[in-house]
């Protein structure tokens, strides 16, 4: 089966594209968000919105099976290599400015650095969606070696608090890469533990990590927007 997906990858591609001429023109974007992540698609004159590939971050093996880890990670880079190629062909990228976040994110999932010492790892405390909005929460590991908490609410209950028409807030919260052993140990980890997972297991918010850092005496740096 493996060895018909390129031919069945370009009958696909040729009946896509006779559909395309079919349905006429057509705007293509591809956005990125450092939280929601990519979309990509194009919408026609008629209104509708046909979703296209995006960039893949993970990849499904079975466990305990290195060689079939290493086949799938391939695959996937290979996949992203194209993509990238085709999105940079199609003038999607070269209209202004890259976020860097985008730069960083296809350096990485097309296979360009070190796996595991260029990808950051990420986890997320918190994704709600209800009558108020939606409400993010997240904490990873930087490249610099920094440990940042990042957050976003949406909707009715931002406007709640911060008042008429204000309905996004943003925030992080960043603890600097020389303090996170002393950070780690505040959270009650032993030397050499991984203070992601410490965070992980107790599922602790950021108000609650940066109490618990600050009783400690370390330095917490915190930023934050309030917009529409």
């Amino acid at each position: 089966m493996t060895d018909d997906l390129p031919a069945l990858r370009a009958k696909f591609a040729e009946i896509f594209e006779q559909w395309e001429v079919e349905r006429g023109e057509y705007v293509e974007f591809y956005a990125f968000h450092r939280i929601w992540g990519d979309h990509h698609a194009r919408i026609y004159a008629d209104g509708e919105e046909v979703s296209l590939e995006t960039l893949e971050t993970t990849f499904i093996s079975p466990p305990d099976d290195p060689e079939a880890t290493e086949r799938s990670r391939r695959q996937m880079e290979e996949r992203n290599q194209r993509l990238l190629a085709e999105l940079e062909d199609a003038g999607l990228l070269g209209g202004g400015p890259v976020p860097n976040s985008f730069t960083i994110n296809a350096f990485l999932v097309t296979g360009a650095g070190d796996h595991e010492a260029n990808r950051p790892r990420k986890i997320v405390l918190r994704q709600t969606h209800d009558a108020k909005g939606s409400r993010h929460l997240e904490v990873a590991r930087a490249e610099n070696g920094d440990i940042v908490f990042t957050g976003q609410d949406l909707g009715d209950g931002v406007e709640e608090i911060f008042g008429a028409s204000l309905r996004e807030y943003e925030w992080e919260l960043r603890i600097r890469a020389e303090h996170v052993e002393a950070a780690c140990a505040a959270l009650g980890g032993e030397p050499g533990a991984d203070i992601l997972d410490l965070i992980e297991r107790r599922t602790l918010t950021d108000v609650e990590a940066r109490r618990e850092f600050e009783a400690a005496g370390i330095t917490v740096e915190f930023w934050s927007r309030v917009g529409d």
